[in-house]
């Protein structure tokens, strides 16, 4: 018989899951309690407060990001997709947090720290991406901005596309293949007129291959391409 995971492990799952349904905000501990069928006194024994869930949901979120920040060493346009594809999916897992950060931070100097450190660590692997791409020739140099500005522009696009697509369907375990190709669709809205054309259309057949859901919606697939 199959072992039951520890009651802190069962906590942490059961509240990543109802934050992201409901919102940070919109769930009380006495629900988390009540969801997994234990009394809000155990709950309490584990973890005194909702935002001590979340510290602990954290170290989570941050090996996932870090896992997800950048695709492998050979960058072709179908790791380009299944990099993007992966970063919105890790991103949506843990949507909640996002979408409550001015809730969470400001309360907790040390969870802002490790924020915004997990932060710059995924904006300067795009950086590194973006610098790569344009000195193997796949992107043509980003003049008179520097890749800096277009990689913190490229990370507020995803953390808006969350909010966006969370308000749209809150329930939704995992991003729908539209919602994805939304994404993308808005990053590349930013960085799909410096690649070159081919690379772009590149992109495009593999994002139609990974996310088969949207062939039939040309609309909803990466439409830019460079001039």
């Amino acid at each position: 018989m199959k072992s039951r995971p520890p009651t802190a492990d069962r906590i942490i799952d059961a509240s990543l899951r109802l934050f992201n349904e409901h919102g940070f905000r919109n769930v009380p501990a006495s629900k988390i309690a009540l969801h997994l069928g234990i009394s809000a006194g155990h709950l309490a024994y584990h973890f005194k407060s909702k935002n001590d869930i979340v510290i602990a949901v954290f170290p989570r979120l941050e090996r996932e990001l870090r896992e997800a920040k950048r695709p492998g060493d050979v960058f072709l346009p179908s790791s380009a997709v299944a990099h993007q594809i992966g970063f919105a999916r890790t991103l949506w897992k843990f949507r909640f947090f996002f979408n409550a950060l001015t809730q969470l931070l400001p309360d907790d100097p040390d969870l802002a720290t490790r924020f915004f450190e997990l932060q710059d660590l995924v904006i300067g692997a795009m950086r590194e991406l973006f610098d790569d791409l344009i000195a193997h020739g796949y992107m043509r140099k980003v003049e008179p901005n520097s890749t800096l500005k277009m990689s913190r522009a490229v990370w507020l696009v995803w953390l808006s596309w969350l909010r966006f697509e969370h308000i749209a369907t809150p329930g939704d375990l995992e991003p729908s293949d539209p919602a994805i190709a939304r994404g993308i669709s808005l990053a590349a809205s930013i960085v799909g007129p410096y690649f070159n054309g081919d690379f772009t259309l590149l992109m495009e057949v593999e994002l139609s291959k990974a996310l088969p859901r949207i062939a039939s919606n040309p609309s909803a697939a990466v439409a830019q391409r460079s001039a």
